[in-house]
């Protein structure tokens, strides 16, 4: 099972089931035959913006999942960026065409994905604030992933 099928199985076991803890969540995905560590689920329920409420697991609201909505995202972004980096909570993403900067602030805010706090433009790229250093780092390694152009840094 690769990732993107493991992160959806987590969402689905998620909405069916009341979970109260990891290694609940761990047995369950083991029953569908996906064995992981817990740190591995520690990792996918934060780019999954997972949080507890009530004692519960819980996707975050929405007509669609997290993963969906930045999968969309990412691939808007890894055709329009020449660019992408982060320090602590803050990724920073250049557009190829530094016109660009204001139409994709706004395709970030309109997803209202929950690991970001807030966007804003400078003269050349974007900042992308997260809600932690390891959510800037997620979302700078997946914007990496790029098939067609290599990136400007190494």
């Amino acid at each position: 099972m690769n990732k993107s099928e493991r992160l959806q199985l987590i969402g689905e076991l998620l909405n069916r089931n009341e979970v109260s803890s990891q290694e609940q969540l761990l047995a369950l995905l083991h029953v569908e035959g996906c064995d992981l560590v817990q740190s591995t689920l520690s990792r996918d329920l934060r780019q999954l913006a997972v949080d507890k409420r009530d004692g519960l697991y819980r996707l975050p609201k929405g007509d669609h999942t997290p993963r969906e909505s930045f999968e969309r995202l990412r691939r808007t972004l890894a055709s329009e960026l020449s660019f992408v980096d982060c320090g602590g909570t803050i990724a920073v993403l250049k557009p190829h065409d530094p016109s660009r900067r204001q139409a994709l602030k706004q395709q970030l805010e309109q997803e209202q994905l929950p690991s970001i706090v807030a966007v804003t433009t400078t003269e050349d790229a974007l900042l992308v604030v997260l809600r932690s250093a390891a959510l800037a780092r997620d979302l700078v390694q997946q914007l990496r992933m790029r098939p067609r152009r290599a990136w400007a840094i190494s």
